[in-house]
């Protein structure tokens, strides 16, 4: 089975299982390093709350290597 992904208006790539499978991977272990930049380049972030950001991503990175290994 293959994915289509529009690269332009009129152009079609076939994108194979694996492939998207590997990008959907990649995207949801980026998501929390999305959701800590944002919440880091936000004007209210002090220093307590840079800590518990990191403190979260640790945290999702621990879980997601754990899911890894099962």
């Amino acid at each position: 089975m293959h994915h289509r992904s529009l690269t332009g208006l009129s152009t079609a790539t076939d994108i194979s299982e694996t492939k998207f499978a590997f990008l959907d991977d990649l995207k949801y272990v980026l998501e929390p390093i999305k959701l800590a930049v944002k919440a880091l380049c936000c004007q209210v972030a002090t220093l307590l709350i840079a800590e518990g950001i990191f403190s979260f991503l640790i945290n999702e990175m621990k879980k997601m290597s754990s899911m890894a290994k099962r």
